[in-house]
């Protein structure tokens, strides 16, 4: 189990940073740490990953997310966690292109929803997998917690422990997880925990920040 609460003045260097763009690739958005949380500005190009390697293929992976601001409506405004991700646009480094499924939530088209898809490095190989069934509010300036599981083939997504995406698909099998940020969109994130307990973030774990380690229920209050 492996986690990361932001609290240091740094980002640790197990994160790697990935856009994922078709055409010249381009360098990431600069990542920030601030106030006990990591920060993602506006990008002029791409989406925006935060990765790190987790070599197991089974985990459940937990984010708490925020939306500051909404710079320009899109449909692809949105933010969340990147799995099963190769990295780094090893597939196709010459363009930029990162493979990999993503789980996201976004506030447009209002009221917002979430969903579950996958993006590959060849055109035409990006697909929605999931969708929520029905609408919720994404508001801007509102914490979420959004969870992952992965078992398999089966991905479920759940918004604040609600499950609102359950998908299968065995196309990607990169060991690659971490939060991500779309175009026109400022973010923060908190919180990053992954384990490899199928749904259980209760057990002890390594901090990002070289800590002693530390349970779940003692991390920040929201």
């Amino acid at each position: 189990m492996w986690k990361d609460s932001f609290d240091g003045n740094t980002i640790n260097d197990k994160w790697v940073a990935a856009v994922n763009r078709a055409g010249n690739p381009r360098p990431p958005a600069n990542w920030e740490v601030e106030n006990g949380a990591l920060t993602g500005r506006w990008p002029t190009w791409g989406s925006q990953h935060l990765l790190v390697e987790y070599p197991y293929p089974e985990y459940t992976a937990q984010v708490r997310c925020r939306i500051n601001e909404v710079i320009q409506q899109s449909s692809d405004n949105g933010l969340g966690i990147i799995f099963r991700s190769y990295g780094l646009g090893r597939i196709m480094p010459d363009r930029g292109v990162v493979t990999f499924y993503g789980f996201g939530i976004g506030p447009t088209p209002s009221p917002g929803r979430a969903g579950i898809w996958y993006s590959g490095a060849l055109a035409g190989q990006r697909g929605v997998l999931a969708a929520s069934a029905a609408s919720f509010p994404i508001n801007v300036g509102q914490w979420y917690t959004m969870k992952l599981v992965v078992e398999g083939n089966r991905f479920r997504g759940y918004v604040d422990d609600e499950l609102v995406c359950d998908a299968q698909d065995d196309k990607y099998s990169g060991s690659y997880v971490g939060p991500y940020m779309s175009l026109y969109v400022d973010t923060s994130f908190d919180d990053f925990v992954v384990t490899d307990q199928i749904g259980d973030l209760s057990a002890s774990a390594v901090d990002a920040n070289g800590k002693l380690s530390v349970t779940w229920g003692g991390m920040k209050a929201r």
